[in-house]
């Protein structure tokens, strides 16, 4: 999966980031309390705080990554500009 960048060539190495996985756990858990008369608004808080926190939290970090690493081609081109100035 890459980013939805097209200059950006990192590509996402593994099938569920742990982050990811454990805020779609505690979602599904939230579910089943949020049937309850007391904790049922305290649930859907908490999906609605986890969802969000999930969103910003994969849109901040695939973009950090971007923005840190280099590009392959912009490297090279780099490299192969500053060999013919003498």
């Amino acid at each position: 999966m890459t980013s939805p960048n097209m200059d950006c060539q990192v590509k996402w190495r593994g099938n569920v980031p742990g982050p990811l996985l454990t805020a779609l756990a505690a979602v599904l858990a939230m579910i089943l309390l949020s049937r309850s008369v007391f904790f049922g608004p305290m649930a859907v808080a908490i999906m609605g705080g986890l969802i969000v926190a999930t969103a910003l939290y994969a849109a901040v970090s695939a973009s950090t990554v971007c923005l840190l690493v280099p590009r392959q081609g912009a490297r090279a081109s780099a490299l192969h500009g500053r060999a013919h100035i003498h």
